[in-house]
């Protein structure tokens, strides 16, 4: 017998990426609204959509944290998988890394401007 070969071929990591940064662009989505959140609470308190009930919230630096934390894991994720990819299918880098962040950003742009906007 001989053996199984686990190989993944390149076409198959065209498609991969796609489903991989929109799953990551579903994880980013509450590091980049807190991010944003707490950004717009300091920078613009006056123009803020934030109730002043939610801003002693929003001032918590754990939350800063959280979101910078969160927002640098996948940063690293995300550059980590596509420069992989990017070489390994020898893509073009004009087209590639485009598509990949909107891709990553289309759920955050989805959930921000249609579901919860601010």
């Amino acid at each position: 017998m001989g053996a199984i070969d686990f190989r993944i071929r390149r076409w198959m990591l065209w498609p991969l990426s796609v489903v991989f940064n929109a799953v990551l662009g579903v994880m980013a989505v509450m590091p980049f609204t807190l991010l944003r959140i707490h950004i717009e609470a300091i920078t613009l308190p006056e123009l803020s959509a934030i109730q002043q009930v939610q801003r002693a919230k929003i001032d918590d630096p754990l939350v800063a944290l959280i979101g910078l934390v969160g927002f640098a894991v996948i940063m690293l994720l995300f550059a980590a998988f596509n420069y992989v990819v990017r070489r390994e299918t020898d893509a073009p880098r004009r087209g590639y890394w485009p598509l990949s962040v909107f891709v990553l950003l289309a759920p955050y742009i989805v959930v921000n401007v249609f579901i919860w906007p601010s």
